[in-house]
């Protein structure tokens, strides 16, 4: 049996960011999803949830034309902040040992922009993330020094979602975790001599 703790993959879709300071000063999540990478378990556990948006933050269209979700449909497909905020910490709960451990986690922008937002989020939760976190940016500055063809991995899974929507949140979780599993092979590889 493997000792490897869990990872999780993390997405979240937001109103709009800020620029200049905090990047979610006055913006709120609006969906998110974990996936968790278990050494132990061959079918990854999710969660995918979606926020009805409040109006007392700010809504950048900006963001809309990435997520595509508008304030009203928000409000047919999303529940409270309250019901995510449980659910989302139960799920944690359940797959990581959120008071003790370090959760690492594997996104895009992971650090800059995902776990602010979910730090917010969660505030009430004393849960540590890792400084180990892994950003598939840079995936893609391995691509910019030629040392991965990147092109071949994205035009796999831009074939794997409808082209008439954005990805849902869930679904960049998998595309991530594809990507994941892209990145490890590149350096099991690359450690192997090849």
């Amino acid at each position: 049996m493997s000792n490897q703790p869990n990872k999780l993959i993390l997405h979240c879709h937001t109103s709009g960011i800020n620029y200049n300071g905090d990047v979610t000063d006055g913006y709120q999540i609006i969906s998110v999803s974990g996936l968790v990478l278990s050494p132990f378990n061959k079918k990854n556990a999710q969660i995918e949830k979606y926020i009805v948006f409040d109006v007392k933050n700010k809504w950048d269209n900006k963001a809309r034309s990435i997520h595509g979700y508008s304030q009203d449909k928000l409000k047919s497909v999303g529940e409270s902040e309250n019901v995510v905020y449980e659910d989302f910490a139960l799920f944690l709960a359940d797959h990581f040992n959120i008071i003790e451990d370090k959760i690492q986690c594997i996104g895009y922008n992971i650090d800059t922009f995902t776990l602010p937002f979910i730090k917010v989020f969660l505030k009430d939760i004393p849960i540590k993330f890792s400084y180990s976190n892994i950003d598939l940016k840079s995936l893609f500055c391995l691509e910019q020094n030629k040392i991965v063809d990147i092109k071949k991995f994205i035009s796999f899974f831009s074939s794997t979602h409808s082209k008439q929507e954005q990805p849902s949140s869930i679904e960049m979780c998998n595309i991530f975790h594809m990507a994941y599993r892209y990145y490890c092979s590149i350096f099991s590889e690359n450690q192997d001599g090849n």
